[in-house]
């Protein structure tokens, strides 16, 4: 039996392999729409994921490459 960590890593990792099918290939971009799917409450969120989340959370807030995203112009 999978336990709940391992249910999560995978679902994560399935949304990954998802959009890397679309041609999303950045980290950044997958785990801060991931996070946005879940948050939106399309996933039931447990208390794993909220520590996931959090980490997503706490990874885009120093990425440079994501910080710099925020503030560029829309085309």
């Amino acid at each position: 039996m999978n336990s709940e960590g391992e249910k999560i890593l995978r679902e994560f990792f399935d949304y990954a392999k998802d959009c890397r099918g679309r041609g999303i290939y950045d980290f950044a971009e997958i785990a801060s729409g991931y996070k946005r799917k879940v948050s939106d409450g399309k996933l039931v969120c447990s208390p794993s994921q909220k520590k996931l989340i959090k980490a997503i959370s706490d990874f885009l807030a120093v990425d440079p490459k994501y910080q710099k995203r925020l503030f560029e112009p829309k085309k």
